[in-house]
């Protein structure tokens, strides 16, 4: 599902919510481009047993389940990818179907 995550500043008495803008990546010619920034992720949320780190794994349809697994790091309210895991080919035969045995990609 869609997934939109705020950072909260407390200043004094008040409480500010902030949308926080996440990289998104593309893959190209077997290397990751950045794609785009945004507040809205898609796929499944899944956490990690550090506080400010999480993984969304995105998976399309086709036969080989392709998708991204981005596991993101949040700090002061700013948003880095740290790893990238990504099935591009939807077609591929031979891909795995488990997103944590995805090829690794070096982020921008």
């Amino acid at each position: 599902g869609r997934q939109q995550f705020f950072y909260l500043q407390l200043a004094g008495e008040k409480a500010i919510a902030k949308p926080l803008q996440f990289p998104l990546f593309d893959i190209n010619n077997n290397k990751a481009v950045l794609k785009e920034s945004s507040s809205e992720l898609w796929g499944n949320v899944l956490n990690n047993s550090d506080y400010n780190k999480f993984t969304i794994v995105n998976q399309y349809s086709g036969y080989g389940h392709c998708g991204t697994m981005t596991t993101y790091s949040i700090l002061n309210g700013k948003v880095t990818a740290t790893k990238l895991l990504a099935q591009p080919d939807c077609e591929e035969k031979n891909a795995s179907r488990d997103p944590e045995k995805w090829p690794s990609y070096a982020i921008p």
